[in-house]
């Protein structure tokens, strides 16, 4: 049973002729039904639902200035538009300043939709709309998750899925431009891996990969600067550094890193036959471009560095390591030039003086400005592996040559012609001591069986060929033109024999010692001297002077042998080739 009150309530049927009818259950108007009440109002049912239904819009209004609220009695749900037939539902308007605020608890606001504009956001609605939500996809169950935060906290954008993984995205539209902290001025961080399929730009003074030391990056691809063909980049006033790339590292602890540790690591490898193709390592240019001067050009510069006053002990230390190595027990390689642990080539060009142009310069010098005697310039020695190597050359100078060694003191070594070595050179202005051209001093320092010399002279001319002279030594003592003056002799050759010990020789000492072995006999005499006549002034006074009175001197005697016994001759030849004999006398 319906129970209308019509306290301070009137029903008016406001249509012309209209009829109104009250019954014990209704209240009805054939016309338009106005329900009016001149105090607060309550329309209620004691029990049961409460249904207002109009035959065409159903408009609930409040006064100008007062407010409408629907709501259920206490826990209710309160339903707009969800009955079962497709409509429309619309929620506040867009006149002024119209607000609409829509409020939940922990229960959460739930917009359910499977529709491409389930959520459209701007001043066209759907049309052209700010911000869009698409829950087109069928059986979605994937989507985004934004989680706030409190102040100064981490606002969240995530996400969420009923499985364990799944992607997300983030385009703008066309050729349009996506901006990460481009307002913003704190750090952007990405911690996973992270893959970049197009060209990657960075503006900023600096850019840091990763937050500790164990971090790694790992590059895919090529890097070159400006483009992809390497162009240079142009360093004017607004460069602060001395260096393109810096990278530098001190280790404190040697857990993790092992036995040595490189602050670069570059390795290029061939996967493919390929004969024709070369595989560097490393390439470097230092380059002087064309009409601008330079003050210094190197194409690297390398240190060993002994840093810092502090007393330390080092290892080998090497400016420059380059070696050339090969694996055990593998198959024979074929080297089809040649191959070394170090090469070096010029190229050259036109210079303003060719002699500045050197293949390798080696410079000492020590930062305490002191004299130190260091060890060996070039040192060519035997490796520590197993086996010994020999060299076929210890040195080997191949191309030609002004001087091909010079010393220290100017003297030169050069190999003036084919077979033909070179000692001079030297131009001294000492003005005591003696001036040595050559000193060889072997020293044997062991028991042995065989021969010490201190040189060994073997010329030859080679089966099938001619000559004029074979000299074994050829010495060529002389004093310039000039008033020059020799305080003593001028010698060809000065013999010095010494034994100085409390050993014993088995042998004789000889001052010369000659041995001929000839298969061929000559045209001429074969002799042990044949001196040839003065070219000078001075003729030859004598074929021996001694420098003591006859009989005090060890090869003389001053007594006449002549009436002792004759014990042979010593044949002399004279230039016409007659053959004179110096009679021999029993002592």
């Amino acid at each position: 049973m319906v129970t209308v009150l019509c306290f301070a309530f009137a029903f008016t049927a406001t249509a012309a002729f209209a009829a109104l009818t009250m019954s014990a259950t209704e209240v009805s108007s054939d016309g338009a039904l106005t329900v009016t009440g001149a105090a607060a109002s309550t329309w209620s049912t004691s029990a049961g639902d409460l249904t207002i239904t109009g035959g065409g819009a159903l408009a609930l209004s409040s006064t100008t200035s007062s407010a409408a609220s629907l709501d259920s009695g206490t826990t209710g749900a309160v339903n707009i538009g969800t009955g079962s037939t497709a409509k429309t539902v619309t929620v506040g308007n867009t006149t002024g300043a119209s607000t609409l605020s829509l409020k939940s608890g922990s229960g959460g606001t739930v917009v359910t939709s499977a529709d491409d504009n389930s959520l459209a956001l701007g001043p066209n609605g759907a049309t052209t709309p700010i911000f869009q939500v698409d829950s087109s996809t069928a059986s979605a169950v994937a989507g985004l998750k934004v989680t706030g935060a409190a102040t100064g906290g981490t606002v969240a954008v995530a996400a969420i899925d009923s499985g364990a993984d799944t992607n997300l995205t983030v385009n703008a539209k066309g050729a349009g431009t996506i901006g990460i902290g481009s307002v913003s001025t704190g750090a952007v961080t990405i911690t996973p891996a992270t893959t970049v399929t197009g060209a990657l730009t960075v503006n900023g003074a600096t850019v840091t990969l990763g937050n500790a030391v164990a971090d790694g990056v790992i590059l895919n691809g090529r890097v070159s600067t400006s483009s992809a063909a390497g162009a240079a980049l142009t360093l004017d006033s607004t460069y602060l550094f001395g260096e393109g790339q810096e990278l530098r590292y001190k280790v404190t602890d040697w857990t993790g890193v092992g036995d040595s540790f490189k602050a670069m690591y570059v390795r290029a490898e061939n996967g493919v036959d390929a004969s024709t193709k070369g595989v560097y390592g490393m390439e470097v240019y230092a380059t002087a471009n064309d009409t601008f001067d330079t003050g210094n050009l190197q194409g690297i510069l390398s240190y060993a560095y002994l840093k810092g006053t502090g007393a330390k002990t080092v290892g080998p230390a090497y400016g420059i390591h380059g070696e050339l190595s090969f694996d055990a027990s593998q198959s024979t390689q074929t080297i089809t030039t040649e191959a070394s642990a170090g090469f070096f080539r010029i190229t050259g060009g036109v210079a303003d003086t060719f002699t500045k142009l050197h293949g390798v310069i080696i410079r000492a010098g020590d930062m305490d400005g002191q004299s130190r005697t260091y060890g060996n310039a070039i040192l060519v020695e035997d490796g520590p592996e197993s086996g010994a190597i020999t060299w076929t050359r210890g040195l080997k100078l191949n191309a030609a040559s002004t001087a091909d060694i010079e010393l220290q003191n100017a003297a030169t070594i050069t190999n003036s012609a084919a077979g033909k070595i070179v000692l001079g050179g030297l131009s001294s202005t000492q003005t005591s001591g003696d001036l040595i051209g050559l000193s060889l001093s072997p020293s044997q320092g062991a028991d042995t069986t065989g021969e010490v010399f201190g040189a060994q002279i073997k010329p030859r001319v080679a089966a099938g060929f001619n000559a004029a002279t074979v000299n074994g030594l050829g010495i060529d003592s002389e004093v310039k033109s000039g008033d020059g003056v020799l305080s003593s002799d001028l010698r060809g050759i000065n013999l010095y024999m010494g034994a100085t010990g409390t050993g014993t020789i088995g042998g004789n000492i000889v001052g010369l010692r000659a041995r001929l072995e000839s298969a061929i006999n000559p045209t001429g005499h074969a002799v042990l001297l044949l001196p040839v006549d003065n070219e000078g002034a001075q003729d030859w006074d004598g074929l021996i002077k001694f420098d003591a009175a006859l009989g005090t001197h060890g090869m003389t005697t001053n007594s006449d042998k002549t009436g002792n016994a004759k014990s042979g001759t010593i044949k002399v030849i004279g230039n016409d080739g007659t053959v004179y004999h110096i009679q021999l006398y029993a002592d």
